[in-house]
This record gives structure tokens, sequence and C-alpha cells, in this order.
């Protein structure tokens, strides 16, 4: 069989990846380029085609977080991610030229004027213009530039993704507590946490196509560009980002509103002039390291599938502290260190010790839940055909009532909309209801937890298990989740081929279960949190009395039952399977949503049989054809319960109909009867049907563990709602940085040898576009490195060998034998030419080798051993980074040469060709020489392509060698490598915008400021001087802009300016002509 014939494999499990994206300033752009290889990863381009049959994963990077320019790339990734597909990409390659071209100071920089205070006055750069208009352009260009997708990538398909970015709200959050007296205290909270969820079919904030709210596709780009801003205005570089809270025709806002629930706050009661606006800093202001909001999320993401979670977080200048030589000599600091340290240098460090301790605290409470779970499961699953119906020594009050609680404790909180603040009510009326709300929340929690208050007065129903069984959203998550995960691990017992299908078929369709009770369980959160539901709670419990007489702890006794069988009714009211209506969509949601019928769900048993009836000749399904619940389909069940939520407001009396409906009385069927039925019960009989006739060889035991998990729940539910275990993976972390990526090309260097941007406090990379083009490249390369090193661990590998034999399957080879290994050694070389197809035979040749005996079942790999295979690995990724990437960073030092009018030379040798220079010259101390004359920019562009290409070519000893021992750009610096008439053009631009800001800020307070002897000398000069190196083009700056007339009006204003100068000096000793002549010339 050849290679050729061989298609993209399927994969067993899942590696889910999370990134963290830390602040950075110019560091940024690294990050970039690190970013580049998590999105190739997904793809399943080039090395990580070979990483995911090494370790028969797909990969999927589904959590990310990040902040300030960090946060710029947070969202470009997954804008690119959300907005890609199996059939087309938004491909993140084109991302790299916000930063190569827009990330130029000389751009960023207002453009300095003549008349005084022309700019904002807010900031030395461009953020409202140029900033603004770069990154939405870049969104839209990247819609408008979608390709077909490469026909030969190995594309990992998810439908889920979580993107948090941070903010800094100068105003702050406030909100109010009381202590235990009853006293008032005022909070307030700066952070700001905007929450971006993609859900394919049902949100998707990514995509400008999807606009539920009629927004238009240039406020998806002009929102997405603007919370770029806010994460990244980095306070006086940038000006503040103001966002409306109110404004109705701003749909840019209001999408900023929705994503940081802006509104979920107290405002005043008189709005001030122009609306309610918020107004936000640099998110690195506060949180620099935005770890926690990926963990959260990475600890409540369910899992129907075989999965490895890991979390990686970029740092590009990481702290050394050991070994330092304040660490070593641990030296008495003077007055001026206790200054500088008190004030800034340890309030402002955020160190990331207790993220990485949560981590660890979180995974050996998840390795205990697990040695319990082993513990519990054995006696009650012993034998496999539970001829003894094994009970556990459990009290079943015990859990029933801490079932209860806990459906009490996520559902108060929603009812009384604990977590909402009015924005229209009185400072006054707030605070009355808080403390209302507060007693109540207090004395539920005293009649449940206080023994002499429960025993005479407990307000749980006696028999809670008749009132909450089959209303339980969150119990039958976890039944769900429970037998999800054995069936993966059925999965990861290397079954036959077959077997392993079916059993990956079971997995799917279940796993779809647990997406329609997720959907569910948001509906119930909205029904819950209706404000009407709320108001309805708020006007029962007012009447609450805090007397402390028999006949007032009655009435509150019987008041407090009242609002458990409040609360009761409503779960009744929206789970009642009879209870939908049908939905149909209308024509804006066509495109994404079906139409439902009333009867669906409750008909949900009777479906699935009949599916697997007419699918049993081909019941197996892929990742990609799952044929049951499809998104679109479980998008608009979730659109059917909205439409019954609805009825609280639409339908009169629709809540008081619940309270007194005979339906929705507590009965003694456990919620699944004649008279009624909850959808819950419908799911399950659903899944019983899936299991017990999906083929599978333990589908029995499956089933029985399935119908007995509340026996198993018993034991293990106290021990995870106290531990608030939900997600039960453990999480690994790996660090992304220069100093750790030692492998391939990165062996043996470090930040100031890799990186041109750290200079200048981390500002450098913006002043030099060669500079930006290598910080991206080394990203690439460290990025790929750490990925590698992070993902083909001895666990991760110990997979291949399986992998080849299922393979082998596919293809009706045998697992042994003869053909095995012919079909192996194919299989190899399938694997290098689609992972390495630029590799030179020697290079293919060696790896092979090295597959050869990863490919061995349980081989005797050292770890050093490992580590050369991931040497070499890393090494190949690397040289076809270098191919394309290293002609990038040639080409931008040419470019923006031809850009500056400055061509950098040096001596050359008799024989060495031009094209050579232009490549030796990034190794040596520069020397700069006017050019006159200038291009216009698309020219320069060609120019600068072309002779790249040629010095790449025309290396005598390859790009390789060059690059290892000769390439220096890392090592540039600020003042040897710029030329100083630049150098000395940007300091003269940002003196002309600092004087705007001082007029801004100095205006008011000193109005005779501006009009100063002083200050006017000092303007006119300095703007006679930038002038100057206008017309002179020392800096590069094209002809054709009105300079020339600029000079004579400033040189005009000089004279006049001396002339007056001249004639207040003489006033002293002359007559009161001399006083009229400085009069009129100042």
């Amino acid at each position: 069989m050849s290679s050729q014939n061989f298609s993209k494999p399927e994969f067993s499990r899942e590696l889910r990846l999370g990134l963290v994206v830390y602040g950075g300033v110019s560091l940024a752009i690294y990050m970039n380029g690190v970013c580049r290889e998590f999105y190739n990863a997904v793809r399943g381009r080039g090395i990580y085609k070979l990483v995911k049959a090494l370790t028969d994963s797909d990969i999927i990077v589904d959590i990310l977080s990040g902040t300030s320019a960090g946060g710029i790339n947070g969202v470009l990734l997954s804008y690119a991610l959300t907005n890609s597909s199996q059939d087309e990409v938004i491909d993140f390659e084109n991302f790299a030229q916000i930063w190569r071209e827009n990330g130029n100071i000389r751009k960023l920089m207002h453009k300095p004027s003549i008349t005084q205070g022309k700019n904002d006055g807010e900031s030395i750069l461009d953020g409202k213009g140029y900033y603004q208009d770069a990154l939405a352009k870049a969104f839209e260009q990247g819609q408008s530039n979608k390709k077909k997708a490469p026909s030969d990538e190995w594309v990992s398909s998810f439908n889920e993704l979580d993107l948090f970015v941070t903010g800094t709200d100068v105003v702050g959050r406030v909100d109010t507590v009381f202590d235990d007296t009853g006293r008032v205290i005022d909070l307030k909270d700066h952070r700001t946490i905007f929450h971006l969820k993609h859900r394919q079919g049902r949100k998707e904030p990514f995509n400008p196509n999807f606009n539920p709210n009629n927004s238009t596709v240039q406020d998806t780009y002009q929102a997405l560009a603007k919370l770029c801003r806010i994460t990244s205005c980095f306070p006086v570089a940038f000006p503040v980002v103001t966002v409306e809270l109110d404004n109705p025709s701003n749909q840019v806002d209001a999408k900023l509103v929705e994503w940081g629930i802006l509104k979920n706050r107290k405002l005043p009661e008189t709005p001030p002039t122009g609306g309610y606006q918020l107004h936000f800093v640099d998110g690195g202001v506060l949180d620099n390291r935005p770890f926690s909001y990926t963990i959260k999320e990475m600890y409540y993401r369910a899992d129907y599938y075989p999965v490895e979670r890991k979390l990686f977080y970029i740092d590009p200048s990481p702290d050394n502290f050991a070994g330092s030589q304040k660490f070593n000599q641990m030296p008495k600091p003077d007055v001026w260190e206790v200054i500088q340290e008190s004030l800034l240098g340890m309030p402002t460090y955020e160190s990331i010790s207790n993220d990485l301790g949560l981590i660890k605290d979180r995974n050996q409470k998840i390795q205990r839940y697990h040695s319990l779970l082993a513990d519990a499961e054995s006696p009650l699953f012993a034998k496999a055909d539970n001829s003894q119906q094994t009970t556990l020594p459990v009290e079943t009050g015990i859990y029933w009532r801490s079932r209860m609680i806990s459906l009490r404790d996520r559902t108060l909180p929603l009812v009384l909309r604990m977590s909402q603040v009015s924005s229209t009510k009185s400072y006054q009326e707030i605070l009355n209801k808080q403390v209302i709300l507060d007693k109540i929340a207090k004395l539920l929690t005293q009649h449940i937890t206080e023994p002499e208050k429960r025993e005479n007065n407990d307000i749980i129903p006696q028999d809670p298990s008749q009132q909450i069984s089959n209303l339980d959203i969150e119990y039958a998550l976890r039944k769900h989740f429970y037998i999800v995960k054995k069936v993966c691990q059925l999965m990861n017992q290397e079954p036959s081929l077959s077997e392993y299908k079916t059993l990956q078929s079971l997995a799917l369709r279940l796993g779809r279960h647990i997406k329609l009770l997720e959907v569910l369980k948001m509906a119930l959160t909205k029904l819950l949190n209706h404000p009407q539901v709320s108001q309805s709670f708020y006007d029962r419990i007012s009447c609450f009395q805090t007397n402390q007489s028999s006949e007032y702890t009655d009435n509150n006794n019987k008041l407090l039952s009242d609002i458990y069988n409040r609360l009761i009714r409503l779960y009744r009211f929206l789970l009642d399977a009879e209870g939908l209506a049908e939905f149909v969509p209308q024509n804006h949601q066509q495109s994404y949503l079906e139409t439902v019928p009333a009867y669906f769900l409750q008909k949900l048993p009777e479906e699935a049989a009949e599916q697997l009836a007419a699918n049993s000749e081909t019941q197996t399904v892929g990742k990609t054809t799952i044929d049951w619940l499809p998104q679109r389909r479980i998008s608009s069940i979730f659109e059917q319960f909205q439409q019954k939520v609805n009825q609280v407001e639409q339908e009169p009396n629709q809540l008081q109909k619940i309270w007194e409906a005979e339906k929705f009385k507590n009965n003694d069927t456990e919620n699944n009867g004649e008279q009624y039925s909850s959808v819950l019960c419908k799911i399950e009989e659903a899944s019983e049907k899936f299991i017990e006739l999906s083929g599978v060889n333990q589908s029995e035991e499956l089933l029985t563990r399935f119908k007995r998990f509340r026996e198993l729940d018993k034991v293990l539910y106290p021990f995870e709602y106290l531990s608030e275990i939900e997600e039960k993976n453990l999480i690994e972390t790996i660090r992304i940085s220069p100093d750790d990526a030692q492998l391939g090309f990165g062996k043996g260097q470090n930040l100031d040898s890799k990186l041109a941007g750290n200079t200048l406090n981390a500002f450098g990379g913006f002043f030099k576009k060669s500079w930006r083009s290598n910080d991206i490249m080394w990203g690439r390369l460290d990025g790929l490195n750490r990925i590698v090193e992070g993902l083909l661990t001895p666990e991760g590998i110990a997979k291949f060998p399986n992998f080849l034999k299922r393979q082998a399957q596919e293809y009706n080879i045998p697992e042994a034998g003869e053909e095995f290994e012919q079909f192996k050694e194919q299989y190899l070389d399938f694997l290098i030419q689609e992972s390495f197809p630029n590799a030179t035979a020697d290079h293919q040749d060696k790896i092979k080798g090295h597959l050869r005996k990863l490919a061995t079942p349980n081989p005797d790999i050292s770890e050093d051993y490992l580590k050369t295979i991931l040497d070499d690995l890393v090494l190949e990724g690397h040289r076809d980074i270098l191919s394309t990437d290293l002609q990038n960073v040639i080409e931008d030092e040419i470019s923006e040469q031809l850009e500056w009018s400055q061509q950098r030379v040096q001596p050359a040798a008799p024989n060495d060709s031009q094209t050579t220079n232009l490549t030796t010259s990034l190794t040596t101390k520069p020397q700069y020489s006017l050019v006159q004359g200038s291009f216009s920019e698309t020219i320069s562009l060609l120019a600068a392509q072309e002779l790249a290409r040629k010095s790449i070519d025309s290396l005598p000893q390859g790009k390789e060698t060059f690059f290892l021992n000769h390439y220096q750009v890392g090592s540039e610096t600020l003042s040897k490598d710029i030329p100083t008439t630049i150098l000395t053009n940007l300091a003269t631009r940002a003196a002309l915008i600092v004087r705007d800001l001082l007029i801004t800020v100095l205006g008011d307070r000193t109005p005779g400021f501006g009009r100063s002897l002083i200050y006017q000398v000092l303007n006119t000069s300095l703007q006679l001087f930038y002038w100057w190196q206008q017309i002179s083009q020392s800096s590069g700056i094209k002809k054709g802009d009105g300079s020339r007339q600029k000079l004579i009006y400033l040189v005009v204003q000089v004279a006049l300016l001396l002339i007056a100068v001249l004639s207040v000096v003489i006033i002293l000793y002359r007559s009161w002509i001399w006083f009229a002549i400085a009069f009129i010339t100042g």
C-alpha cells in the first residue's frame, strides 16, 4: 500500500490546552509568534501532525486569558480559531502584520502640530484614531481574506472557547456588605473581566455575521478593537478608553457592556452630563498575570471524551530571584531603596505562587476523590451479574438533605438576584433590600445547620427525595459525566477497532445529552434570575419579621417553607415535559436554528431507539459525524425553553398560576408519574436506551452503573460538594519563555540574545521593524519547542503503538506479523512526509529511526534518549520556521532603511556581493548613510522582498549556518542600531506631544502657562528644530507635506519672538516706545 493512500486519522483522545498570555508591552510581539504555534497545533500543520499521532490525540485550545498587550494576542487567537472551520480559515499568520506594520512607534505617535493643543492632549500615542482603526481593519481583513482551508491539515474540531480579557475600571464597581451588627461597609473593585463565550450555533461573539441583536458586522470589528484598546491602554502612552452604559444607538459599547457585565453596578441617582460612562486603563495595572480565570474555567469545563488538560502560560521575561546579588548578599536597604520598594517595588509585584498553589491543591483534591470513587465502586459493582445488590452503609437522610441544601445554595442567590445591582433605585432602597435578603439567607441557613432549630421547625420538606428527584439538573449532569467517564476508560483499554468505534459512538451520544442538560441549566438560570420572579420573592419576604416572639416565629417558618415550595414549583414549571410549545425560528434565525416540535423532548427515548434501529448497520459515528442532537437542534431547544421563560412576563398572572397549579404541587412519584413527568426523566430514559442498545460488550455493566449511580452518589456527593470539585481531570502547567526553550535553535540562548523587544523597559520592539519580525520568529521557535516538550511526555507517547495498530485495522491489516511491519514502515514514512515535507533525506531517516523505537510497545526509553528525540523533532520544526521567517527579518530591515532613507553600510570585502552585505550587516556594528530621495511605499516593499530573497539565496553556507553562527538581531540595542537622526526625530515629536499633554493638564489650572515667554521660546524653538529635520529628510519623512511653508512660517514667528524678547530687555532701560514695540511684536 502506498503511503499516498493514507488519509487523516481519527484520534482516541483530546489534549485540551489553556493559554495565559501575560502583559509585557512590546514583548507581546514575541507572544504573537507563540500564539501562532498554538493555532498551527489546533489546525494540525507540520510537526503537529506527528505530535497528534504520537499522542493519539486531537489538540484543542479552548480557554484563554490575556491582559495588556498580551490581551490583544488572546483576542486575535480566539478570533482566528473560532472563525476557522474544516473548510475555510482566517489564518493567524496574517495577524503578524498588525505587529510588524502597525507596531511602529512613528505610526502610533500623534502627528505633531504647529498649533498647540491640536492633538487630544490625553496621550503620546494615537489610540482613538490610528490604533483603533488599525485593529478594526485587521479583523475586517481577516474575514474578507478568508480562504479555503489547506487540504493537508489535520484539524481538531471544537465548538466551545472561552476568552477572558482584563481591564482596569478607573471609577470602580462599588458594592455594599454588612457586618454582623448590620453596619454598612462600602467596597470598591477596579478589576474588570470581559468574558467572551463562544458556543457554536448559540453564542458566537467573534463571528461578525452572528448578530442576534441586529448589530452590524462593523459593530463587531469595532467592539473587538475597542476591547483590545481597553486591555492595553498603558497609562499616558494611550488615552483612557470610555464605554457608554446606556446608549441604545451605540451597539459597539453594548457588546462591551455585555461581555464585561458592566451594568451590574450601582450608579449615581442623577445621570451625569453625557450619561453613564465608565473609563478604562490598561488591564495589567492590577492584573498582569491573569491566571485565576483560566484555572477556574478549566475546573468547571465538562469532558465527555478521553481528555488530558494542560495549562500553558507565556512569560517572556520570567523572574529570576535566586542567585541574584540582592538574594545572595541580603543587604540592608538605604532610605531611598526603602521608599522605592515600599511605593513601587513590592506593591506592584504580582506573584503567581497563589495560582500555582491553587492548581496543586485542586489536583490533590481530585486525586483523593478518585481514591474515594474506587473504594466506593468496589462493593457496588464487584460482581458482573450484580446478583447481589449490595448497598452502602450511608445515611440516606444526610445525602438528601445535602442535595437539598446544594439546590438551595444554587437557587436562592439567583432568585433573590444577590449578584444583581439595580441602577434605577435610590441608594437607600438598595440598602434596605439587601438587608432583608441577607437576613433571609442567614435564617434559611440557620434552620438547616443549627440542630435546635432544625429539630422543631424544619422548613425543608420531610421527604426531599420525593420533591427534588428528577428536578436536580446538577445530579443529572454528575450521573452522565460518571457514565461517560466509564465509557472513556473502556476506550483506553485498547479494545478492537470495532469495539472502540462502538464505545466512541456511545460516548459521543451521551455527550450530546450532557450538552442538552447544560442548556436546560442555562434556561433554569434565566427563569430563576428573571426580574419578575425576583420581585415576587421579594414581595413575599418583605413581611419577614425580626421579632423573636412565638407568633412571629410561626409566621416566619410558614414564610420560609413557602419560599422552598415556590422554588420547587419553578423547577417543575420549567422542566415539565408536556408543557413546551413548538419553536419556529424567525427569519433572521433560520441560518443557525431549526423548528422543534412541542413533543420532541417528551418522545426523546423513542427517538433514541428509532435512530439506533435505523442506523443498526452503521451505528458508529465520529466526532465530526455525530448525528444525535447536533448543535443546531440543541440551540433551538434552548430557544424553546426561552419561550417558556418569557411566559412569565408575557402572560398575565403567570407566576400566580405556577404557585397555585395542582400539577406543580408536591407529589410522591419522584416527579415522574402520570400527572407530572420531568424532562430529566426523558433524558435519562434516552441515555438508558443508548447504553442498552449500543452493542458494547460491557453494555449490561454500564447500564447497571448508570441505574445505580444514586447509591454511589450518596457516598461521593458530600465530599464533592464540600470540596467544590466538578471537573475531575488533573491540570499540568507549562511555562513558555526564551530561557525555558532550550531545544533546537534555542539551545544555549536566552532572553537577551533572542529578543530585541526587551530593550527600553520592554518598549524596544516598537522602534524597529526588524526587531518585531525577529521577536515573532523567536516566539514561533520557542512556542514550538515548549508545546512539543509539554505534549510529548513519556505517558503521552506511550499511546503511539496502539495508534498504529488501530490505523492498521482501519486498512484491514493484521495487528501483528510481516504484513503489519510493512504497513508500519509505510505509515511512518507517511507521518514523516506529512509533518516534514521539506526535510532532507538524512534528516527524515534520523526521525524515522526514532519513530521505529517509539512504535515498539513498552519501549525502554531513557530520559536522555527521549530528550534526544525531542531535540531532533524540534530542530526539524525550527528549520521549517526559519525557511520563511528569517527572510521576513531581512526584508523588514531593508524596507525600514528605505523608509528612513538611511542605508546601513560597513566596509565590504573585495569579492563580496551587495546582497551578501545585506545579511552580514545584521551581525556587525552598523553605520548609516543618508540616501537622497525616496520610493513609494509599494515600490519599497517590493524592492525589500526581492533583495531579501536574493540575500537568503546568496548565503554561501545556507540559512541554518548563518542563523546559528552570525545572526545577532536579538542582541541589537537602541543606541547602536537605530540611526541617531531617527531617535532625535522621535524625541522631538514626543516633546511636542508632551507639550500638548502639559497644556491639557495645566491649561485650566495655570491659565498663563501657555502664554509665558519661556514657554513660547522653548515651544517655537522645538517646532523649528523638528521641521528643520523634516526639510533635510534626515529622518526619512517624505517631502510634499508643506514642510517648506511651515518652515517659513516658523522662521517668521521666531524672528518676531526674538524681537519681543529683545524689546522686553530694553524696556527696562528705555521709554514707553520700546514697551509698545514689545507689546505689538509679542
